[in-house]
C-alpha cells in the first residue's frame, strides 16, 4: 500500500504462483503484465488444485466420523 500512498497511482493485489497465496500490491502495468505472461492462470490452476484436495480431505474426514 505504500506504493499506492507514494505515487498517488492505482494498484491491485496479485497472488503470484508458488506463493502460498501471500497478496502483493502491485501497478496497473505489473497487472497486466502478471495477466498477459499468463502467471494469472498459472495461480488460478494452484488454487484450484488446493481446493480440490482440500474438498478430497474433507470428504475423507467426513467417512470417518
Amino acid at each position: 500500500m505504500d506504493y499506492v500512498h507514494r505515487t498517488g497511482n492505482e494498484c491491485a493485489f496479485i497472488s503470484r504462483p508458488q506463493c502460498g497465496g501471500l497478496l502483493e500490491a502491485v501497478s496497473r502495468k505489473e497487472f497486466e503484465e502478471y495477466v498477459h505472461d499468463g502467471e494469472m492462470d498459472a495461480r488460478q490452476d494452484e488454487l484450484e488444485a488446493q481446493w480440490d484436495l482440500e474438498d478430497e480431505l474433507f470428504a475423507d474426514e467426513l467417512i470417518l466420523i
